[in-house]
C-alpha cells in the first residue's frame, strides 16, 4: 500500500474512531429518539461535527444556541425515513491541511405535523376555562414537544362581542369581562403566533365559560 493510501486510511480511521465516541451526543427536539416532524421547527443538537443534507429532505440552519441546528422538513417529502449526515474537519496527515470528512451517518424517522392545541391555564380547546387562570399557551400535547410558538395576538369573540388583544396576555379589563360572563357561554379565539422560524400562523379554538 502506498504511503498516500496509508495516510488516507489513517485519516478515515481517525474519523470513524471519532464517530465511535459520539454515542449519546445527539438530541432531536431535546430527546434521543431520532425523530423529525413536518411543519415543525425541529432542533438538532450535535456534540461533534455539523449536519448536511444532500437529498432535498431538509433545510438546515444554524441557531444562536450552542451546537444546535434548526431542521425544517421540505413540504414535498412524503417518505417515513431519511439519512442524517454529519461532517467535521480533520487534519490530513499528508498535507497537514484541514479537510471535510463524514464522521457519522444514520437514519432518522420522519413524522407528520404534530397537533397544535391552545391551552388556557390547564385546560385545552373545547373545555371549560377557569376564570382565575386565563394564561394562553400553544402546546403539542400528543408528542410532548415544545411548541416554540410566540403568541403575538389573540382575537376573542363571544355572543355578539369581539375584541383583539396584542401579545399573549389578556388585560385585567378583558379578564374581568370574561369572568362575569354567564356559565356556559362559548368563547371563540383566533390565536396568532410565530414559530421558531418567524413564520406567522393562526390557531382557532373554542372554550366554554
Amino acid at each position: 500500500m502506498s504511503l498516500k493510501n496509508v495516510l488516507l486510511s489513517a485519516l478515515l480511521f481517525s474519523a470513524w474512531n471519532l464517530f465511535s465516541q459520539l454515542d449519546n451526543t445527539y438530541f432531536f427536539n431535546g430527546k434521543k429518539d431520532s425523530v423529525f416532524y413536518r411543519e415543525y421547527a425541529n432542533s438538532f443538537y450535535a456534540e461533534k461535527g455539523y449536519p448536511v443534507n444532500f437529498d432535498g429532505t431538509f433545510i438546515i440552519e444554524r441557531t444562536n444556541k450552542h451546537k444546535t441546528y434548526l431542521i425544517q422538513m421540505m413540504d414535498t417529502v412524503t417518505r417515513l425515513e431519511a439519512e442524517m449526515i454529519l461532517f467535521d474537519y480533520l487534519v490530513n496527515p499528508e498535507t497537514n491541511e484541514r479537510e471535510k470528512v463524514i464522521i457519522d451517518k444514520f437514519p432518522v424517522k420522519l413524522k407528520g405535523s404534530p397537533r397544535k392545541t391552545v391551552f388556557i391555564g390547564n385546560v385545552s380547546s373545547g373545555e371549560k376555562i377557569d376564570p382565575s387562570n386565563l394564561n394562553f399557551e400553544i402546546k403539542l400535547p400528543d408528542e410532548g414537544l415544545e411548541s416554540n410558538a410566540t403568541i403575538t395576538q389573540i382575537d376573542i369573540e363571544y355572543d355578539s362581542t369581539s375584541t383583539t388583544v396584542k401579545g399573549s396576555k389578556l388585560s385585567e379589563v378583558v379578564k374581568q369581562k370574561i369572568s362575569k360572563l354567564p356559565e356556559g357561554t362559548v368563547l371563540k379565539f383566533n390565536v396568532h403566533y410565530l414559530d421558531l422560524r418567524g413564520k406567522p400562523a393562526i390557531l382557532k379554538s373554542e372554550f366554554v365559560r
